[in-house]
């Protein structure tokens, strides 16, 4: 395993001769890059990812409370001896991580933080010689509280506060007072609460208030702005909104089917078409009774026979026969409830832009479209919208030259801006694309080098023949050849042994050479 190291090693070393100044220093930024990603992330993991505040051992409690609240759950950490932080202004609490999931639990069996104040578990703790106006106070507030919680369970709401005020009962209907209530919102932020919620909000009250009408409801916002519009009947309010919005959808559907028809027929921009909608919202009932003289029945039939005889004496006799019979006659009733919304006028409005001719010089010269046009167009919109003949509908639709300049000014507006977003996204893309290129070049090198380095570059000569073919090769020349090969072998794949084996030589020569020389005698100069 260590002559691998040292292998690698050297490996490496001769790799890094190799590279260029330029080469070195990216090398060296890579790795601190690397280095540092990795130290932060391992830090990061060790601290727990996010602490939830400024400290990294405290994690978030509860977030975005009131001070009254903050200060409730604070004195039951000091109880519970739990160490705790104020944070952002007080209205963040955090406590150690280790005791987090505790804490809250804690806090949830202390019914804590108290959103929207106290609601029925006000009366868990009963007291001894509680008066009744204590006890209508305590259900008032109650009552408050649960409403208070009710309308923050709404998204757009984030904070309410709610105010019920319950006259005393009277003996005298003439005095008897009306229950109001009050509610002020905090909405969230971004969040818009429109008519129709607040109205609800008003009837959630009122239901929920025994004695409460939802007129008699205010609702507010923390700006001091009056959200219920003091409409007398919120009934009244609700159907004619009602009939507003269906009369609204009526219209914006006929304009919508008309537009899809002069779309596909002339294109876009080339009509105006408005609709206007009378319905009728009246609610009648009649009933209808009528009689079939053709058909009739035999309901009920009397017949009366009357006799009179004389006397003896005077020889005569007389009878009578007579009858009554009753017809009953076929008879339909109906009972009709006008349903409200039924169509009782439509007008419709079309404004149609003529064609243009395209002159050699780029000109456009404007053309009307003919009375036949505007006949078939006419009859389209009648088709289209149910006209009624001899009703009081009516369909205008006439021939008007646009002014198309905003048009032309607004697509060259258009044109300049995607031209814009192009050359921005040909800049963003064209320098990734340089980032790509360069880095592809940086380790085509670094490659190129590795496989250089790992490769060594024969010799000039090695790939040459020098003995022909057809010549036999000696035996004593074959095998000073395959030493050659095994020695070239082994020097690249074992160098370090290759190394100290020739370092042996050399000492082992050196030794050999000293001892050679020590032993041998000077001879006088002159003899041979």
């Amino acid at each position: 395993m260590s002559e691998y190291l040292k292998q690698l090693i050297i490996q490496l070393r001769t790799i890094w001769d190799k590279l260029n100044a330029t080469q070195k220093a990216i090398m060296i930024a890579t790795s601190a890059v690397v280095l540092a990603g990795m130290i932060t992330i391992i830090a990061w993991s060790a601290t727990g990812g996010s602490g939830g505040g400024s400290d990294s051992g405290y994690s978030t409690l509860f977030v975005n409370v009131e001070p009254e609240d903050a200060a409730k759950v604070t004195d039951a950490l000091k109880e519970m001896k739990v160490p705790y932080k104020l944070e952002n202004n007080g209205h963040q609490v955090t406590v150690p991580k280790e005791q987090l999931y505790e804490a809250r639990m804690q806090m949830a069996r202390l019914g804590l933080p108290q959103t929207g104040g106290q609601g029925y578990e006000i009366f868990d703790k009963l007291h001894l010689g509680m008066t009744d106006f204590v006890q209508n106070l305590n259900y008032r507030r109650a009552l408050e509280g649960e409403l208070s919680r009710t309308i923050e369970s709404l998204h757009e709401v984030d904070k309410a506060r709610v105010h019920v005020t319950i006259p005393k009962p009277s003996l005298f209907t003439e005095k008897k007072e009306e229950a109001t209530a009050s509610v002020i919102l905090k909405l969230r932020a971004g969040e818009e609460i429109d008519d129709r919620q607040v109205r609800g909000i008003a009837h959630l009250v009122a239901s929920s208030v025994e004695g409460l009408k939802a007129r008699q409801v205010t609702v507010l916002d923390i700006h001091g702005n009056m959200l219920t519009k003091g409409f007398a009947d919120n009934q009244l309010a609700e159907q004619t909104d009602h009939n507003q919005s269906l009369q609204n959808s009526v219209e914006h559907e006929l304009e919508r089917k008309l537009d899809d028809i002069f779309q596909g027929l002339l294109g876009p921009n080339k009509t105006r078409v408005k609709v206007s909608a009378e319905l009728d919202f009246d609610q009648v009932q009649k009933t209808v009774e009528s009689y079939d003289p053709n058909t009739k029945v035999i309901r009920s039939q009397q017949r009366d026979e009357n006799s009179l005889k004389g006397t003896p004496q005077a020889g005569s006799t007389e009878q009578k026969e007579g009858s009554i019979t009753n017809y009953e006659f076929d008879k339909t009733m109906a009972s009709i409830v006008s349903t409200p919304g039924a169509r009782k006028r439509i007008t419709v409005s079309v404004a149609v832009d003529g064609t243009y001719k395209i002159g050699t010089d780029g000109s456009r010269t404007y053309v009307p479209r003919t009375q036949e046009d505007l006949d078939k167009f006419t009859a389209l919109v009648k088709n289209a919208v149910g006209f009624k003949p001899g009703s009081k509908d009516e369909v205008f639709v006439t021939n008007v030259q646009f002014d198309n300049q905003f048009l032309v000014e607004e697509q060259e507006e258009m044109k300049k801006l995607e031209k814009k977003e192009w050359m921005e996204v040909g800049k963003k893309y064209g320098i990734l694309v340089l980032i790509l290129l360069f880095g592809l070049w940086f380790f085509r090198g670094l490659v190129k080098n590795l496989a250089s380095a790992m490769n060594p570059p024969m010799p000039k000569y090695a790939g040459l023949n020098l003995e022909p073919e057809d010549e036999k090769v000696p035996q004593n020349v074959q095998k000073q050849r395959d030493i050659l090969e095994r020695v070239e072998f082994m020097t690249r794949t074992e160098p370090i042994n290759i190394a100290n084996l020739i370092k042996t030589w050399l000492h082992e020569e050196k030794i050999r050479d000293n001892s050679s020389g020590g032993g041998k005698k000077k001879q006088p100069a002159g003899k041979d």
